[in-house]
């Protein structure tokens, strides 16, 4: 496993080359070299930036999908505090399971998918 100071010219590569794919901003990027978090799912590679806001169960941050260039929120959890809450886990449970069914409404935040990072203590 390389050490995170290893890894991070490799992000900064990354970043660049998408910068030079991406179409003319027409503001900041999103992401800055020196904040990016690279989160691998099913539904894509994910580079995840700045924090946007924070709850009860954790941290919520902005993103892009890498494949699709898609501006995203990434919702982070965290297990430990999601344990200690009266019913944590049945609520996020239940928030996952309504988004779920609403699949892609016009007006409501979509669910794209849930990564259950096994080796962190993080959802």
């Amino acid at each position: 496993m390389q050490s995170n100071s290893a890894a991070q010219p490799e992000v900064q590569n990354v970043f660049s080359e998408l910068l030079a794919l991406a179409p003319e901003p027409s503001a900041e990027p999103v992401l800055t070299p020196t904040n990016i978090n690279i989160l691998i799912g099913a539904e894509g590679m994910f580079a995840l930036g700045d924090i946007l806001g924070e709850g009860t169960y954790g941290k919520v941050r902005e993103g892009v999908n890498l494949q699709t260039m898609e501006v995203v929120a990434a919702k982070s959890l965290d297990k430990r505090l999601i344990k200690r809450q009266r019913n944590g886990l049945e609520n996020v449970k239940r928030e996952i399971s309504v988004h779920k069914r609403l699949g892609k409404h016009p007006t409501i935040v979509g669910l794209i998918e849930v990564i259950n990072r096994v080796e962190k203590s993080k959802m």
